[in-house]
């Protein structure tokens, strides 16, 4: 990635950020550090389904990098994380 789409990139983020608008859960995804989304729906998603299921189902994507979860179709673990990182995502905006 050149340094003028890292740029680019970064002020996307910044204006998203600010904007306060709910984000959809690509973009979710993408921002899922923010709250500690991925944090938060990881020990849920690992109560709910099994540390098993969370190897088996979740590190892929994450060795390939999450946005990878969207190159395949869902499975009902993959679904629900996905579901959970875009709620803690926009959260605060949600209970509004």
């Amino acid at each position: 990635m050149s340094n003028v789409s890292k740029y680019r990139l970064k002020k996307e983020i910044l204006i998203m950020s600010n904007s306060k608008k709910i984000m959809d859960p690509y973009f979710a995804m993408f921002n899922n550090h923010v709250n500690n989304a991925f944090q938060h729906a990881k020990k849920i998603f690992i109560k709910r389904f099994g540390k098993e299921i969370y190897k088996k189902d979740i590190v892929p994507f994450k060795k390939n990098g999450i946005m990878s979860i969207f190159n395949k179709d869902p499975t009902p673990s993959s679904k629900w994380l996905v579901e959970m990182v875009w709620y803690f995502v926009n959260e605060k905006l949600l209970e509004k």
